[in-house]
C-alpha cells in the first residue's frame, strides 16, 4: 500500500476544485457550509476505509472489477494502492467520456495509472470467459441493476471461486431515505431508459434501495453468502452534530452504536458495507 486515504482525499480535492464535472458529483467540497461538507467527507471516507481493508487481503496481481464505477474514484484508488493489481471500471454514465481528463490530473501528480482501464460497458457485457476477477466492487450499483437476479449470478461467473464481491449501498430500511425515494418514484422501483450510445433500452432499479436482510435473501438465491463478520453500517449523526465533535470522534461514536442497537441500524443508519462470497459450487447459468 503506497498511499494513505488522506492523501488521496487532499488530492482529489485538489483535482475537484479545477474539475466542475467532478466538484458537482462529489459534493463533499462544495462552497456550503464546513458541517454538511464534513458530513460529506466522513461518509466518503469511510467507505475508502472499509474498501481498502478489503483489498489488503488481495493477491498480489490481482484483476478487480469496479462495476458501475460512475467517476472512477473508487477506481483510480483502488489502482494507487495496488500498483501490480489489474483494475477494470465499467459504467454506462455519460461521465465515460471524461474520465481521459481525471487520468491526466493524476499522471500530472506523479503517478501511473497503466493498470487501470475504463469501459463503456453494460455488466451483462462482461463475459466470464474473457474475464475471471479476484474482487468485484459495487458501490452504489447494484440497486440499479436489473434484472437483479440474472445480475447477480453473471457477477458470480465473472469471479473467480475463491473471489470476493464487495457492496457498499444505501440502507433500504432507513426511514428517512425510504420516504424520499418514494416521494420521487412512488411504487415504481424498476423502469427502463434509451441508452444513445449502444441504441438499445436498458431496464434499470429505479432507486431500488434494500435492507441487509432483503440482500442477504438474494445473494442466497443466486449462491452467494454474505460475510457476518464483514457488516458495516456506517452515518447516523446528522450534519449538525459536526459543530461540536470532529469528524473522527462521529465516527467513532457511530462505530460504537451500531453493533448494539438493532433499531437504529436497521431504520437509521444510511449506510451498509459488506463482503459477499460464493457459498457452494454453482451449477446456475443464465438463460
Amino acid at each position: 500500500m503506497i498511499l494513505s486515504i488522506d492523501t488521496f482525499f487532499e488530492l482529489l480535492s485538489e483535482e475537484i476544485s479545477i474539475n466542475k464535472e467532478l466538484r458537482s458529483y462529489h459534493k463533499f467540497c462544495e462552497n456550503t457550509s464546513a458541517t454538511r461538507n464534513a458530513f460529506r467527507k466522513a461518509y466518503f471516507i469511510q467507505r475508502l476505509a472499509y474498501l481498502r481493508q478489503c483489498l489488503e487481503k488481495l493477491p498480489n496481481q490481482a484483476q478487480i472489477w469496479d462495476v458501475g464505477c460512475g467517476y472512477g474514484s473508487e477506481s483510480i484508488f483502488m489502482a494507487l494502492l495496488l500498483p501490480n493489481a489489474q483494475v477494470f471500471g465499467s459504467t454506462l454514465e455519460y461521465y465515460y467520456e471524461l474520465l481521459p481528463q481525471r487520468l491526466d490530473f493524476w499522471k500530472q501528480k506523479g503517478f501511473d495509472l497503466s493498470n487501470l482501464t475504463f469501459e463503456y460497458q453494460n455488466l451483462f457485457d462482461c463475459q466470464p470467459s474473457q474475464k475471471r476477477f479476484d474482487l468485484i466492487f459495487a458501490q452504489d450499483t447494484l440497486h440499479h441493476v436489473e434484472p437483479i437476479t440474472k445480475a447477480l449470478i453473471h457477477l458470480q461467473n465473472c469471479l473467480n471461486p475463491t473471489g470476493k464481491m464487495v457492496v457498499c449501498e444505501e440502507n433500504g430500511s432507513n426511514l428517512i431515505n425510504t420516504l424520499v425515494h418514494f416521494r420521487q418514484r412512488g411504487f415504481k422501483r424498476v423502469g427502463t431508459y434509451y441508452d444513445k450510445q449502444k441504441d438499445i433500452n436498458i431496464p434499470f432499479g429505479n432507486e431500488n434501495t434494500r435492507s441487509l436482510e432483503h440482500w442477504e435473501k438474494l445473494l442466497l438465491e443466486s449462491a452467494w453468502k454474505i460475510d457476518p463478520n464483514s457488516v458495516e453500517y456506517i452515518r447516523f449523526y446528522f450534519p449538525r452534530f459536526y459543530r461540536k465533535y470532529s469528524l473522527n470522534e462521529i465516527i467513532a461514536k457511530e462505530q460504537k452504536l451500531w453493533p448494539n442497537h438493532y433499531i437504529f441500524r436497521k431504520y437509521f443508519f444510511f449506510g451498509i458495507n459488506f463482503t459477499a462470497e460464493i457459498c457452494k459450487p454453482s451449477n446456475i447459468t443464465q438463460n
